[in-house]
C-alpha cells in the first residue's frame, strides 16, 4: 500500500461553493477594471457589460461558464 501523504482541507465544499458563488456576483456586479485594449475588445464582444470610459467590464454569469467550459477541453 502506497503513502500519500495527509491532504489539509481547510475549506469545506460548500464553502468552497459559497466562495464561487460570491466570485460570480462580484464579476457580473462590481466588474473587474480592464486595461489591457485587446482583453477589453474581447469581453464587449463576447457580451460583458463594459463601462468605456472607466475600462471596467462587468461578466455575466454565463459568460463565465462558457470560458471554463472551453477552458475544459
Amino acid at each position: 500500500m502506497e503513502d500519500k501523504g495527509g491532504q489539509l482541507r481547510v475549506l469545506t465544499s460548500d464553502e468552497v461553493y459559497e466562495i464561487h458563488l460570491a466570485a460570480l456576483e462580484i464579476l457580473d456586479r462590481v466588474g473587474v477594471r480592464v486595461l489591457e485594449p485587446k482583453a477589453f475588445s474581447i469581453l464587449k464582444e463576447a457580451g460583458a457589460n463594459v463601462d468605456q470610459k472607466e475600462r471596467i467590464a462587468r461578466i455575466p454569469k454565463y459568460l463565465v461558464d462558457e470560458a471554463v467550459k472551453k477552458g475544459s477541453k
